[in-house]
């Protein structure tokens, strides 16, 4: 925006100073009467903003999901129910990052017409994964030339939000050494029917299609109608996914990233190779939990956790194990930077492996960095 200004005053001046030196050196009427025209242009239609400013609003239209490191084009849509037109509507387009903390601004400059709507497109290019607030923060009209700014003053203005989606990697994960009493042990979806006969999820009158070894024949023969049994789907209980986002010292974007992804690909792993797990992480001193069975309830769980950054004052670990007490689980894969305070009570009854984002190495911990967790995490063996 500034460097319109800057250009299109120049471009005014140069104007002006031409008419003044012939004006200057022949006396030319017409030189003065275009070098006062010029001036006069400006402040009226500068004055003209200042009134117009009310009429004034914005709207964003932005994909929902976004790739990284990949451009993105959104929409500004500006309203101008004035009755003048205006050369250049510059409008500030903010995009913060909630997840790591990023922020950035754009100008984009809009060539509106009286009581009509503009449009604009405009870039956007995300560096880390996230949960991404874009909005109209300030709006600005000039005078003809374009180079005096007007800021208006409690215009309407628009919000968007976009998940940008982390890049997955391939990865194993090994359960070979799982104890089979633990994994064993299952419990029964409240919401969603599946193919385990031997619990019922409801009960329900006969439709043709029904099998035949659905039938309920004692509640059927007491009702005198056709009753059949629906079968329930099991869900594992035996792993959970956790990302822990507590750090003293907060944690830097590219660590925030690689966290995401790395929770991300383990999470995706897990349902490519069919095993049902939980997945939980920290989010404004709350703990929040997901139940995942399939590939299409991950892609609805993973934007959930991308939308808030580091916990300072309070580890996840803590938070959950007041909340719920120890997690009872067989299997645990805790994502964090550092193993907090509330570890050893989060863990006391489930096997645990630490994923930690650390260029210190940890006991009994898998350590990965910003730049190479890929490779250092291609197999993922979990503790005993």
């Amino acid at each position: 925006m500034k460097k319109s200004l800057i250009i299109s005053f120049l471009f005014w001046f140069i104007a002006e100073f031409v008419f003044l030196i012939i004006f200057s050196f022949s006396g030319s009427v017409i030189a003065a009467a275009l070098f006062l025209s010029l001036l006069i242009i400006s402040l009226t239609s500068y004055i003209t903003c200042i009134f117009s400013g009310k009429c004034f609003s914005a709207t964003i239209k932005f994909p929902a999901t976004a790739k990284k490191s990949k451009d993105t084009e959104g929409t500004l849509i500006i309203n101008n129910a004035s009755h003048f037109h205006f050369i250049k509507v510059f409008c500030c387009i903010s995009a913060k990052n909630c997840m790591t903390g990023e922020r950035e601004e754009k100008f984009v400059p809009v060539f509106s017409s009286a009581e009509t709507e503009a449009s604009a497109d405009f870039i956007c290019r995300f560096s880390n994964c996230g949960y991404t607030e874009i909005r109209t923060e300030k709006m600005y009209l000039t005078d003809f030339f374009g180079f005096i700014p007007y800021k208006i003053r409690g215009f309407t203005s628009s919000e968007a939000k976009c998940t940008v989606l982390p890049d997955t990697f391939d990865m194993k994960v090994i359960f070979d050494n799982i104890p089979a009493a633990i994994d064993d042990s299952e419990s029964y979806s409240p919401d969603k029917k599946g193919n385990d006969c031997s619990e019922t999820f409801q009960l329900r009158e006969y439709i043709s299609g029904d099998s035949i070894k659905q039938i309920h024949w004692k509640l059927s023969e007491k009702l005198d109608k056709v009753i059949v049994r629906e079968a329930s789907l099991p869900v594992q209980k035996s792993t959970f996914v956790f990302w822990d986002k507590y750090a003293e010292d907060g944690f830097s974007a590219k660590e925030a990233d690689a966290m995401a992804e790395v929770t991300a690909s383990i999470c995706q792993a897990l349902a490519r190779q069919g095993t049902p797990f939980s997945l939980g992480w920290n989010e404004h001193k709350n703990c929040f939990t997901e139940s995942v069975t399939s590939t299409e309830e991950l892609i609805t769980a993973i934007p959930q956790i991308l939308k808030s950054g580091a916990e300072t004052e309070i580890s996840g670990a803590r938070q959950y194990f007041e909340r719920f007490g120890s997690a009872n689980f067989s299997k645990i894969i805790y994502i964090s930077k550092s193993i907090p305070d509330g570890y050893d009570d989060f863990s006391a009854k489930s096997s645990i492996t630490p994923v930690l984002c650390s260029s210190v190495p940890v006991a009994g911990a898998i350590i990965f960095d910003t730049d190479s967790y890929e490779e250092s995490l291609n197999i993922l063996e979990l503790a005993i």
